[in-house]
Order: structure tokens, then sequence, then C-alpha cells
């Protein structure tokens, strides 16, 4: 699912109706008829290609061996998906929360993921942040870790 369409998607989960289906089409004028439920903190959108189910807090949250949660870290909020994507592949995102400084964060994954043998694709560090692509060897696997200073200025 592209950037572009998460955006009014996601305004439509804020709506207050618990359920709402649009359709929205791409610039191929293709149609994909999408299915908004919100129900507590979870807010899940289903389409006839796969499902986002956004989770606020630490419920449903997974991390890969090669990525585990950042130790004393706060998790905020996680999103799994199933069957997205030209192949029908799977993938979540978690948002965690903690006092330590971008580049200790950043230490911490990239030991862990020199430790499982994963290759960094692409890396980028700035004053407010940082980002990694990594793949494992098979290039069919990998993830993006990407960190920034909160808006307070004290966490990450």
């Amino acid at each position: 699912m592209r950037a572009s369409m998460l955006t009014p998607l996601l305004l439509l989960a804020a709506c207050g109706s618990k359920e709402e289906t649009i359709t929205v089409k791409n610039g191929d004028g293709v149609e994909t008829k999408i299915t908004t439920e919100k129900d507590g903190g979870t807010t899940t959108l289903s389409s006839e290609k796969g499902n986002i189910v956004f989770k606020e807090g630490a419920e449903g949250a997974s991390f890969p061996a090669y990525a585990p949660q950042y130790p004393g870290s706060e998790i905020t909020s996680s999103a799994n998906f199933t069957g997205t994507g030209s192949e029908g592949g799977s993938g979540s995102m978690v948002t965690q929360t903690t006092s330590d400084a971008p580049d200790k964060v950043m230490a911490f994954y990239k030991a862990k993921i020199t430790e499982a043998g994963m290759k960094t694709n692409m890396e980028t560090t700035t004053p407010e942040g940082a980002m990694m692509m990594v793949g494992d060897a098979s290039g069919k696997s990998g993830m993006m870790i990407t960190m920034s200073k909160g808006d307070d200025g004290k966490t990450t």
C-alpha cells in the first residue's frame, strides 16, 4: 500500500464511527475497497490485498530475533501487515521511546544486526537521528530502522 493512500485511511480511522468502507483509485485507475474498523486502541484496515492492524501500546508488537526491543524502551504503538505488497508478504512496524541518545540506540542495533550476520545496505546519520536499511544474505528479508530525537529533545 502506498504512503499516499495511507493518509486518507488514517483520517478515516480517526472518525467516530466503528466501521466504514471507502473505495480508493490508484494512478492506473485500479479501485480498491478498504474497510476501516476501530475497536478501542486497535484500528484495522482491510482490503482484498491484505490487512494492516494498528495497535496502541505494546499489545501486538513483535520483534525479529536480530532486532529485539531496545533495553528499557517503552513500546508506544505497533502495526502488523499481512498479505500486502506485490508478493503477498507480511511485516510489522513498532514504535518505541527511550531516554537514550539516537547514536546509542543505533550502536545497539548495529551490534545486534552484525551478530546475526545481516548486511547493512544503507545507513545515514544526522545530528537529529539515523536510519539503517538491513537485509539478509538471500535479499528476501530485511528491515529499516529509523530513530530520531523526540519533540522534547530528551527522548529518542
